[in-house]
């Protein structure tokens, strides 16, 4: 029988290495478009806040499936993330899908609006 504390390191070990097996295989498999979010990952370390944020606004033209996926073209986002996005923008209005600086906001954000999805940057 494994020590609390052992149960503990082992958990963090295997955080540790999912942690890098996502962003392996994120850094491999995602359109280039996922390159400031994977840069934005690797500077989570750093205290720099992003200023800038993307909101997606409700939307009853597309389909869940749709925004979902429409999001993970823009950000990279695993499908847990983007249908959370896509549930909280459903269920309250509005969701931050991405923070970061000017640029990759709005590039997110332009990939967004290329299906009709209604989205906005602000600071």
């Amino acid at each position: 029988m494994m020590s609390k504390k052992s149960d503990i390191m082992s958990g963090e070990m295997l955080s540790k290495m999912l942690y890098r097996a996502a962003k392996d295989k994120i850094a491999t498999t995602s359109p280039r478009v996922a390159d400031p979010i994977i840069q934005q990952i690797n500077d989570l370390g750093t205290n720099a806040v992003p200023s800038y944020r993307v909101l997606l606004f409700n939307d009853d033209v597309h389909s869940m499936n749709e925004v979902v996926l429409q999001i993970q073209i823009a950000t990279g986002y695993s499908i847990e993330k983007a249908e959370a996005i896509m549930f909280e923008a459903h269920s309250t209005g509005q969701a931050i899908v991405y923070s970061g600086d000017l640029d990759d906001c709005r590039r997110v954000a332009a990939i967004l609006e290329q299906i009709g999805l209604k989205v906005s940057v602000e600071q």
